[in-house]
C-alpha cells in the first residue's frame, strides 16, 4: 500500500524498530509527521522503545487535534512488549491506528484504491481493523457531563473577563510609563545637547586660555568663568546620571510589564480557545435541542399517521359494506331481468290489441258515415213524398171544380185548362225552381246537421269510452299522473344538478386556464411541461367522471322508462299475476331509489374529486415554488462555499508568508494570526449557520416527501373506489419523487462538501498554530545556540518589538558615553 520505503517488509518483526512506521506516517501527512527520522537501533530494545514512544505520542496528538478523539478512548498498545519481546498483537494495535489515519487523511482516496487492489481476505482484515479503531470514537456524554462542562466554561469565561480587565489596566500603565519614558528621553536629549554646548564653550575657553598663556596674558575673570562653567558641567553630569538611573529603573519596570503582557496574551489566547470551545458546546446544546424538537415532531407525525391508518380501516370497512350492497343490488337486478321476456310478451299483446282497436274504430267510423248518408236519403224521400201528396190534392180539387161547371164553360174550361196547363207548367216550373232552391237549402241544412251529428256522436263515443273504462282506467290515469309528476320533479332536479355541475365545471376550467397561464409565465420549460401534463391528466379524470355521470343518467332514464312501461302494463295483466307484478314494482322502486342514491353519491364524489384535484394542483404549484427556493438557496450555498475557498486560499497564502518570513517581528505575526483566527471563527459561524439552514432544508424536504406519500395513498384509495385511470398521476408523482430525490442528493453533496471544508479549515488552523509555536521554538533555540556557543559570551536575545529596539539603542548609547 505504501511505496518508496527504505527497506522491504517481509515480516511483522521488521516494523518493531519504528523506522518503517515513521516513513509510512511521513507519506500519509508530511506536514504533521515531520519529526526527525528514528535511528537504526539494531537489537537495542531501548532505542526501539524510544522510537515507538515518539511515534505513538505523535499519533495521539494527531488523533486529538485533527480527528477530535480523546487519547484515553483509544486502545493503547504495549510498546515495551513490542520493543523487548517483539509482541505481534501489540504491534497490530499500533498498525491499526496508522491504517485508520491513512483512510481518513486528505490522500485517503489513493490508499483506498490501493487497498481495493489487494485480495479479499486482506481487504476484510483491514476493514475489521479500521472498524475496531473507529468504534473507539468517544460517544456523547450525558446531561451531567454537559452541565459540568457548562459550569467549567462559565468559570473560564469569568476568569477570561478578569484577565482581560487586568490586561487593559496593565496596558494603560504601560502606556503611561511609555509616555513618561519618552518625556525623560526628550529631557535627556536636551541635557545632552546642553552638555555638548558647554563642552564646546569650554573647549573655546581653554583654547583662549592657551592663547592667553602663550601671549603671556593672564585673565582672572576668564578663569572664574571657566570655573563656573566647570561647576555647571559637573552639575549637568550629576543630573544626567540621575536621569540615566531613572531610565534604567523605567526600563526594568517596562521589562516586567512586557513579561506580564506576554503572560496575559498567553492567558488571553487560552481564554479565546476556551471561548471557542464554549461556542462549540453551545452549538452542540442547540443541536441537541433541535434534535429533541424534531423527535417530538416525528412522534406527533407518527400519532397522526396512526389516526390516518384508523381512518383508512374505517373507509375500507365502508367500502366493503358498499361492495356487498352493490352485489345485492346486482342480484335483485338479475331477478328483475328474469321478468323482461314476460314484459316483452305483454308489450306485443298490447300492440296487437291496439291495432285491433284501431281497425274497429275505423270500421265504426265507416258504418256511422254510411248510416248518416242513408238517413239523409230517407229525409229526401220523405220530402219528395210530401210534395207529391200536395200536388195530388191540388189536382183533385181542380178536377172536382171542372166537373161542377157547365159545357160552355168546357172550352173556357179547356182554355182555362190549357191556361191551367200553362199555369200548371208554370207552376210546375215554379215548383221545380222551388224544389231546386229547397234542395240547396236542404244541402246546407244537411251539412249543419251533419256537423252537429258528428259532435254529438263524438261526445257519445267519448262518454261510452269513459263508461267502458271507468273501472280500471281511473286508477291508470291516477298512476300515470303521479308518474308524470315524479318524472317532472326528477327532470327539474336533474336540470338543476346539471346547471350547478356545469357552473362548477366552468369555474374549474377558468382556474385551470389561470394556472396554465401562471405556470407558463413563471416556470421553466420542463416544469411547465410537467404541470401541463398533470393538468391534462386532471382534466381527463374530470372528463371521465363526467362521462360516468352521463352514463349513469342515461341508465337512470332507461330504468325510468322501463318502470313507466311496466307500471302502464299493470292494467292489462290478469289478476292472477298482480301479486308478482306488485313485487316487481316494489323491487323496481327500490332499484330506482338505490340508483338515485348512487347518482347522488357519484355527484358528491365528483365534487370531492374536483376539490381534491384543485387542492393537488395548488399543492403542486406550492411544491414547485419551494423547489425554486431550494435551488436559490443551493446557489447561495455554492457562492458561500466559493467565498470560503477564497478565504482558505488567503489563509494558505498568509501561512506561506509566515513560513517564509520567520525572522520578521513577532508582534506583526501575532496580529496577522489574530486576524486570521477571527476570520476562521467568522467562517466557522457561517458554516454552522449553513449547517442549520441545510438541516431546515432537509426538514422541509422530509415534510414534502411525507406530504407526497400521503397524497399518493389518497390517490390510490380514490383509484380503488372510483376505478378511474390513475397511471398519469402516478407518473407525475414519480417525477416529483425523482425531483425531490435529486434535490436531496444535492443537499447531501453540499453537506459533504461543507464537512470537507470544515475539516480543511480546522486542519489549517491547527497548522497555523503549530507553525506559530514552531516559529517561537526556533527563535528560542537559535538564541540559546548563540548564547551557548563555545567561546561566546552569553547574550540577551535581540528584541523584536519597536520598544525593545529603542531601549537597546539607548542602552548602547549610554554605555558608549
Amino acid at each position: 500500500t505504501f511505496e518508496g520505503l527504505s527497506q522491504p517488509v517481509n515480516h511483522a518483526l521488521d516494523l518493531t524498530d519504528g523506522v518503517i512506521l515513521h516513513e509510512v506516517l511521513f507519506d500519509i501527512d508530511p506536514k504533521w509527521f515531520k519529526m526527525s527520522k528514528p535511528t537504526d537501533s539494531g537489537d537495542n530494545w531501548v532505542l526501539k522503545f524510544n522510537n515507538l514512544k515518539k511515534i505513538y505520542k505523535v499519533l495521539t496528538r494527531y488523533y486529538e487535534e485533527v480527528f477530535g478523539f480523546n487519547a484515553g478512548d483509544l486502545d493503547t498498545p504495549n510498546l515495551n512488549a513490542v520493543a523487548k519481546d517483539n509482541d505481534v498483537d501489540e504491534l497490530v494495535k499500533l498498525c491499526q491506528l496508522i491504517i485508520a489515519i491513512a483512510v481518513q487523511c486528505e490522500r485517503n482516496q489513493v490508499y483506498i484504491e490501493k487497498i481495493q487492489a489487494l485480495s479479499n481476505t486482506a481487504q476484510h482484515s483491514l476493514m475489521v481493523a479500521i472498524e475496531q479503531v473507529m468504534s473507539q470514537a468517544p460517544a456523547d456524554n450525558g446531561d451531567a457531563e454537559s452541565e459540568m462542562i457548562e459550569e467549567q466554561l462559565v468559570r473560564l469565561q469569568i476568569e477570561y473577563n478578569h484577565i482581560i480587565a487586568e490586561k487593559k489596566e496593565l496596558e494603560s500603565t504601560h502606556h503611561g510609563l511609555i509616555e513618561e519614558h519618552n518625556r525623560l528621553r526628550s529631557k535627556c536629549d536636551d541635557m545632552l545637547a546642553e552638555r555638548e554646548d558647554m563642552r564646546a564653550k569650554l573647549f573655546e575657553l581653554e583654547r583662549a586660555v592657551d592663547d592667553a598663556h602663550e601671549s603671556g596674558k593672564h585673565d582672572f575673570m576668564m578663569r572664574a568663568e571657566i570655573d563656573q562653567l566647570r561647576f555647571d558641567l559637573e552639575k549637568c553630569e550629576t543630573k544626567l546620571n540621575e536621569s540615566e538611573m531613572q531610565v534604567e529603573s523605567q526600563n526594568a519596570t517596562i521589562m516586567d510589564l512586557n513579561r506580564k503582557v506576554e503572560d496575559l496574551t498567553r492567558k488571553a489566547d487560552q481564554a479565546a480557545k476556551l471561548k471557542d470551545q464554549l461556542q462549540e458546546y453551545r452549538h452542540a446544546a442547540e443541536k441537541l435541542q433541535k434534535a429533541e424538537v424534531a423527535k417530538e415532531k416525528y412522534r406527533k407525525r407518527l400519532e397522526e399517521s396512526g389516526d390516518m391508518r384508523r381512518q383508512v380501516k374505517t373507509l375500507e370497512e365502508q367500502n366493503f359494506l358498499l361492495a356487498e350492497k352493490n352485489q345485492q343490488i346486482e342480484e335483485e337486478y338479475r331477478k328483475v331481468s328474469a321478468y323482461k321476456p314476460m314484459i316483452e310478451s305483454y308489450k306485443e299483446q298490447v300492440q296487437q290489441l291496439q291495432s285491433k282497436s284501431n281497425q274497429l274504430t275505423l270500421e265504426k267510423n265507416r258504418l256511422e258515415f254510411d248510416l248518416q248518408r242513408y238517413q239523409e236519403k230517407v229525409t229526401l224521400a220523405e220530402l219528395e213524398k210530401q210534395n207529391d201528396s200536395e200536388q195530388i190534392s191540388l189536382l183533385e180539387e181542380r178536377l172536382r171544380e171542372l166537373e161542377l161547371t157547365g159545357g160552355h164553360m168546357l172550352s173556357d174550361a179547356m182554355h182555362s185548362t190549357g191556361e191551367d196547363d200553362g199555369d200548371d207548367d208554370e207552376s210546375g216550373a215554379t215548383l221545380g225552381v222551388t224544389g231546386e232552391r229547397m234542395a240547396d237549402v236542404f244541402s246546407d241544412k244537411a251539412q249543419f246537421e251533419l256537423k252537429n251529428k258528428i259532435v254529438t256522436l263524438e261526445r257519445e263515443i267519448h262518454q261510452l269510452r269513459h263508461n267502458k273504462d271507468d273501472g280500471g282506467a281511473s286508477q291508470r290515469i291516477v298512476l300515470l299522473e303521479s308518474l308524470l309528476d315524479d318524472a317532472n320533479q326528477m327532470k327539474s332536479k336533474m336540470e338543476s344538478d346539471y346547471l350547478s355541475a356545469h357552473q362548477r365545471n366552468m369555474t374549474l376550467e377558468n382556474e385551470i386556464a389561470r394556472l396554465k397561464n401562471t405556470v407558463a409565465t413563471g416556470l421553466d420549460h420542463d416544469v411547465s411541461l410537467q404541470l401541463r401534463s398533470r393538468l391534462n391528466q386532471s382534466e381527463e379524470q374530470l372528463a371521465a367522471t363526467k362521462r360516468r355521470l352521463a352514463e349513469i343518467e342515461v341508465e337512470l332514464e332507461e330504468n325510468r322508462k322501463e318502470l313507466v312501461i311496466a307500471r302502464s302494463n299493470l292494467t292489462l295483466i290478469d289478476k292472477d299475476k298482480l301479486d308478482a307484478l306488485a313485487q316487481i314494482r316494489a323491487e323496481a322502486s327500490r332499484e330506482l331509489g338505490d340508483l338515485e342514491k348512487e347518482h347522488a353519491m357519484l355527484k358528491t364524489r365528483c365534487g370531492e374529486l374536483e376539490g381534491d384535484n384543485q387542492k393537488h394542483l395548488e399543492r403542486i404549484t406550492q411544491l414547485l415554488e419551494e423547489k425554486d427556493q431550494l435551488q436559490g438557496q443551493v446557489v447561495q450555498h455554492k457562492d458561500q462555499l466559493l467565498q470560503k475557498e477564497q478565504n482558505n486560499s488567503d489563509l494558505k497564502r498568509t501561512l506561506a508568508v509566515l513560513e517564509s518570513k520567520e525572522q520578521n517581528s513577532a508582534d506583526q505575526i501575532r496580529q496577522q494570526l489574530m486576524l486570521e483566527t477571527q476570520k476562521s471563527v467568522r467562517a466557522q459561524d457561517q458554516i454552522t449557520q449553513q449547517q442549520e439552514q441545510i438541516q431546515q432544508l432537509q426538514i422541509k424536504m422530509q415534510k414534502a416527501k411525507e406530504f407526497i406519500r400521503q397524497q399518493d395513498r389518497m390517490f390510490k384509495e380514490t383509484k380503488a373506489s372510483s376505478n378511474a385511470p390513475q397511471e398519469t398521476f402516478e407518473e407525475a408523482v414519480t417525477s416529483l419523487r425523482a425531483e425531490l430525490k435529486a434535490s436531496h442528493e444535492e443537499v447531501a453533496r453540499l453537506k459533504a462538501q461543507l464537512a470537507d471544508r470544515n475539516t480543511n479549515m480546522r486542519r489549517e488552523q491547527q497548522l497555523m498554530i503549530s507553525a506559530w509555536y514552531e516559529l517561537g521554538r526556533r527563535m528560542q533555540s537559535s538564541n540559546l545556540a548563540k548564547n551557548h556557543r563555545p567561546g561566546a559570551t552569553p547574550q540577551t536575545p535581540a528584541p523584536v518589538s519597536w520598544l525593545g529596539q529603542q531601549r537597546r539603542t539607548l542602552d548602547i548609547q549610554t554605555r558608549r558615553r
